[in-house]
C-alpha cells in the first residue's frame, strides 16, 4: 500500500479536498455517450486506468500532522508515501489557534492524526478525544510525562530535545510498519539510515557546546529543551511556555542579568519586552525558530535533522557575540 511512486502531499490548512469517485462517474458519462468500436474500446481502458488510481489512491496513507515540526518527522519517515497535511499553516500560534471547518473536515478525514498534546494544540482536545480509533499519535505520550518537562515544568517544545526527536521517529515508524506492511521496509531501511544520521549529527552538535560561559534570555520560553540537553545557561525568559508574560518583577530582573549573551526570539521577531532588555544590557536579540518553517523535509531524515541544526546555528550565533 501507498508504494514510493506516490507524490508526497503538502497542503496548508486550507486544502484541496478531492473526490476522485465524482471523477470517475463523470467519465463514466462520457464513456455512455462516445460511439462504439475503438474510441470506446480506448475509452474502457481509459475507465479501467481511472478505477485502478482511485484504488491505489485510497491506500494512501492519509496523515495529518498539526505543526511544522512533526511533519518534518512525518516525511522523514515516510517519504512520498503519504499525503501529508500541516494543519497549521506557518507563523500560526499553536497555544491559541482555532479550529476551522475545513481543518475539521481535514481531521476527519486523516488515517492518522499526530500532535504534541493538549499543552500545545489545547483546540484539538476534545475533537481528538472523540476518534475512537488507532489513528491518533499524541507525542507527549510517546515520550513520557518526564521528557515532556524541563525542570519540573511543563514545556511543550519537546521536539527540540533529540532524544524525545529519536522517539517519535522510531514510534511513526512502527505505526506505519504494523498498519501498511507493504511500506515496512522501505521505512525501516530509512530508519537505519536515520539513526546513522542521527549520532552523526548529536556528535556534531555536542563539539558545539557550551561554547562559553554566558547564557541566554527567552523572549518566549521555548528552548529548553534543547538548551538543557546541550548545557546552554538559560538565565530566563519574558513569557513562559504558553507564551503568557511573566511579569514586571521577572522583567526587572533580567534587566539586572550579568551573564546574558543575547536575548533569543521567534521567527515573528522580538517584542517590545525584549528589545528593551537587550538594548538595556546591551546585547543582540537573535532569531531562532523552534519551528523552523524554512526547513524542509529531506530523504533519510533530512527535515528533522536540519531542524536541529538550524536551532544550533541560532544559539552559537548567539553565545559567540
Amino acid at each position: 500500500m501507498g508504494g514510493a511512486g506516490n507524490r508526497l502531499v503538502r497542503k496548508g490548512s486550507r486544502a484541496h479536498i478531492r473526490d476522485p469517485k465524482a471523477k470517475v462517474f463523470n467519465k463514466v458519462l462520457h464513456c455512455n455517450n462516445s460511439v462504439r468500436g475503438v474510441r470506446s474500446i480506448r475509452c474502457m481502458g481509459l475507465l479501467l486506468w481511472l478505477f485502478m488510481s482511485v484504488a491505489g489512491a485510497a491506500e494512501t496513507p492519509r496523515v495529518v500532522a498539526t505543526i511544522h515540526p512533526l511533519a518534518l518527522l512525518v516525511g522523514d519517515v515516510a517519504g512520498e508515501s503519504v499525503s501529508l497535511t500541516t494543519l497549521l499553516p506557518p507563523g500560526t500560534e499553536p497555544h491559541h489557534a482555532m479550529l476551522g471547518i475545513r481543518q475539521r473536515q481535514v481531521l476527519a478525514e486523516a488515517d492518522l492524526v499526530f500532535w504534541v498534546g493538549p499543552d500545545l494544540e489545547a483546540f484539538l482536545a476534545k475533537t481528538l478525544a472523540l476518534r475512537k480509533d488507532e489513528g491518533v499519535l499524541r507525542a507527549s505520550a510517546i515520550v513520557g510525562e518526564t521528557k515532556a518537562r524541563v525542570q519540573g515544568e511543563t514545556d511543550a517544545h519537546l521536539w527540540l530535545n533529540p532524544e524525545n526527536g529519536r522517539r517519535l521517529y522510531d514510534a511513526l515508524a512502527d505505526w506505519f510498519s504494523q498498519r501498511y506492511p507493504a511500506m515496512a521496509a522501505t521505512i525501516r531501511d530509512r530508519q537505519r539510515e536515520f539513526h546513522r544520521r542521527f549520532e552523526e549529527t548529536l556528535g556534531d552538535l555536542r563539539d558545539q557546546f557550551p561554547v562559553t560561559g554566558k547564557g541566554y534570555i527567552a523572549d518566549h520560553d521555548a528552548y529548553r529543551h534543547f538548551s538543557d540537553y546541550f548545557d546552554i545557561p538559560f538565565v530566563g525568559a519574558l513569557t513562559d511556555s504558553a507564551g503568557l508574560s511573566l511579569g514586571a518583577r521577572t522583567h526587572g530582573e533580567l534587566r539586572r542579568a550579568q551573564n546574558a549573551a543575547c536575548v533569543v526570539v521567534e521567527a515573528s521577531g522580538p517584542s517590545p519586552g525584549a528589545r528593551n532588555i537587550a538594548r538595556h544590557l546591551g546585547i543582540d536579540t537573535v532569531v531562532v525558530d523552534p519551528m523552523a518553517v524554512e526547513v524542509e523535509s529531506g530523504a533519510t531524515g533530512g527535515g528533522y535533522l536540519a531542524l536541529l541544526r538550524r536551532v544550533a546555528q541560532g544559539f552559537r550565533q548567539c553565545l559567540d557575540g
